[in-house]
């Protein structure tokens, strides 16, 4: 395997690292059985909260970003 291809793979499994939390983060506003009003109040508590990043250190995401992952959302 060249260096290239290890750098490659490398960048792959952050964006993966990355993707996956954002996906365990926002899963639950996500939840079409919520109303716009509970999805709001959701985004809110979680922009509201530090949070353990992808890479083990605290981290604040803001409504909006929150809002954005979970728009981007298939289905």
């Amino acid at each position: 395997m060249t260096e290239h291809e290890r750098d490659s793979d490398r960048r792959a499994e952050v964006a993966r690292d990355i993707a996956l939390f954002r996906y365990a983060l926002t899963r639950p506003a996500a939840d079409p059985a919520l109303s716009t009003k509970q999805r709001g109040a959701l985004v809110r508590q979680l922009a509201a909260t530090e949070h353990r990043g992808p890479f083990g250190r605290p981290v604040r995401y803001s409504r909006e970003s929150l809002d954005r992952w979970i728009r981007a959302k298939p289905g």
